[in-house]
């Protein structure tokens, strides 16, 4: 709206006096005129204009009630750390996935520089307790031999050593081999600090948050483990850390691991030995997940050989184990005895019967399966029984220790060829 303003100027004018005079003439005395006189001679003065009366001024518009400011909406606090233990362990709500891990290090000696690589392939399915690992190591001054494999289905776990595997049972659940370097004593499970960088960053096809921690007064113990003190122990060594940094992703949904990427540089020196320098980066990245993926035993292994669950029944001789020379189905075991270790030539159980008990039930086993008690290399003492069998050129050696503590037969049965 417009407001228009007038202004009023109002002048005074100051009325002039003006006294008319006549012109000269021979003096005579000038008569003193008397007051009447002079009052009716003198020129009227007009009377001074009348002051205008003010206008008013217009009215002014009304104003137009003001809105009262929105009240800003409470924004939630967002989470600016990130508790990287928390993260791993939140990985076992994915039901199945894939992981990558690789390291590298370099150790600068005054000689010379050693180089190092590992590389970790995992697989895990949550719901079968099963998990799958193969670890390749190598460097500079050792070539890397042939791949390690691990796989654990339960408390069942095998190991591929060359192109052997052997079998071990276990009372716990293997965990994955990160999460082991995760756990709490490990060298970053006390880590505290990471902040957040930036949101909605896309690794692997998933959205997630980057934290970062970046520290220099780490206590000694929670280095990479290969860049962990050699033999001789920390007592003997120094451990200065000059940097560490690891870059966290964390999935926006489901708060697990994404990605995890270490860079760290310490110095490392050991009683009366000139200092190494050891640098280290460590990547880790998840992968496949909710994937079907399948892990089983290794060829020849059924799965279950640690109890008596899943065997086939050897009639009324409990259960056949893992396959074995000269026994068709598996070489069998007493009713609830458990595998401690098998491989190939090997086998290492134990039996909840009597010694007298499990002598009696593989001198059946081994007779019905054609083969001949060696008499000349079987023996026995106290609380140990050594029985031999020969077939086709094959010798089985069985020895068996009973262990009244434990009540319990242990046995370990093994070829020579």
């Amino acid at each position: 709206m417009k407001l228009y303003l007038r202004s009023v100027s109002i002048i005074i004018l100051i009325s002039l006096l003006i006294v008319g005079c006549r012109g000269k003439k021979e003096p005579t005395p000038t008569p003193i005129p008397s007051p009447t006189q002079a009052v009716s001679e003198a020129k009227e003065v007009p009377p001074p204009p009348a002051t205008p009366t003010p206008q008013p001024a217009p009215p002014m518009p009304t104003p137009e009630p003001t809105q009262p400011p929105p009240t800003p909406t409470p924004v939630e606090e967002e989470e600016t750390t990130a508790d990287v233990t928390a993260s791993m362990a939140a990985l076992e709500a994915l039901g199945a996935y894939r992981a990558h891990l690789n390291s590298e290090w370099a150790e600068i000696r005054p000689d010379k520089t050693v180089t190092g690589t590992m590389s970790v392939l995992e697989e895990r399915v949550v719901a079968d307790q099963a998990y799958r690992m193969v670890m390749q190591v190598s460097s500079s001054e050792e070539a890397g031999g042939p791949p390690l494999e691990r796989i654990v289905i339960g408390k069942d776990q095998w190991m591929r050593f060359d192109d052997e595997w052997i079998y071990m049972s276990s009372d716990e659940t293997m965990s994955p081999l990160l999460a082991e370097m995760m756990s709490p004593e490990s060298f970053l499970g006390g880590l505290e600090g990471a902040r957040l960088v930036k949101k909605g960053e896309v690794i692997n096809g998933i959205k997630t948050r980057h934290y970062v921690i970046e520290r220099k007064d780490l206590p000694a113990t929670q280095i990479l483990p290969f860049m962990a003190a050699e033999e001789g122990g920390e007592a003997q060594q120094r451990v200065d850390i000059e940097s560490f940094k690891a870059d966290i992703w964390v999935a926006e949904e489901g708060g697990y691991l994404v990605k995890l990427e270490i860079t760290e540089a310490l110095t490392r020196t050991a009683e009366g030995s000139e200092p190494v320098r050891i640098e280290g980066t460590m990547t880790y990245e998840v992968y496949d997940v909710g994937a079907d993926i399948k892990i089983e035993p290794p060829p020849g292994f059924s799965g279950g050989e640690g109890t008596s669950e899943g065997m086939p029944s050897m009639g009324g001789m409990g259960q056949a184990g893992i396959a074995f020379p000269g026994f068709e189905g598996g070489l069998p075991k007493p009713e609830g005895a458990t595998v401690m270790m098998a491989m190939e030539d090997m086998q290492i159980l134990s039996a909840p019967q009597p010694l007298e008990d499990v002598k009696a039930f593989y001198t059946q086993a081994f007779s019905q399966a054609g083969w001949q008690a060696d008499a000349e290399n079987s023996w026995e003492m106290e609380n140990i029984v050594a029985l031999s069998f020969v077939k086709e050129g094959v010798r089985v050696m069985v020895t068996l220790t009973w262990e009244p503590e434990q009540k319990q037969t242990q046995i370990m049965i093994a070829t020579e060829r």
